[in-house]
C-alpha cells in the first residue's frame, strides 16, 4: 500500500475451517520492512508464519502444541512470540530466530502476563 492509502493488496487468503474460526493476525514487520511475521489458523491451529512484504514466500515457522502469536521483531532478527493455550491463566513467551530456529523460553515474573518491555 502506498503512503496515501492507495494501492492496497490483500496478502493472505484463508478458507474457513469447518467448525472453527479462520484468520490471520499481523504480528510485526521486520526491522527493514521487507518481511512480516504473523499468526494464522488456516492449518487448524494458531501458528507463526513469515512472508515477504508483497505476500510471496510464505513459510511456517512454528510446529508447537499450543497457539502462538508473534508480538515483536527485533533488529537482531529475533521474534518475540506469545505462546498460549486454553485452560492456562497466563501466556508463556518464547524467542525465536526469524527462520524459526533457536526457540527459547523467556523468563517471566510470577503473576505477570507479559515480559518486561526492553525496547529502547
Amino acid at each position: 500500500m502506498n503512503a496515501d492509502g492507495s494501492g492496497k493488496k490483500q496478502l493472505t487468503f484463508n478458507t474457513k475451517i469447518p467448525g472453527g474460526q479462520s484468520g490471520d493476525h499481523l504480528g510485526a514487520w521486520s526491522p527493514d520492512g521487507k518481511r512480516m511475521v504473523f499468526s494464522s489458523d488456516h492449518e487448524g491451529d494458531w501458528e507463526v508464519y513469515v512472508m515477504n512484504a508483497d505476500g510471496t514466500e510464505v513459510k511456517r515457522l512454528t510446529h508447537l502444541r499450543d497457539s502462538q502469536d508473534p508480538e515483536e521483531w527485533f533488529p537482531d532478527d529475533w521474534i518475540l512470540v506469545k505462546n498460549w493455550s486454553a485452560g492456562k491463566n497466563t501466556q508463556e513467551w518464547i524467542l525465536m530466530k526469524a527462520d524459526g530456529t533457536d526457540i527459547v523460553p523467556v523468563p517471566q515474573l510470577e503473576g505477570v502476563s507479559a515480559p518486561i518491555d526492553w525496547r529502547p
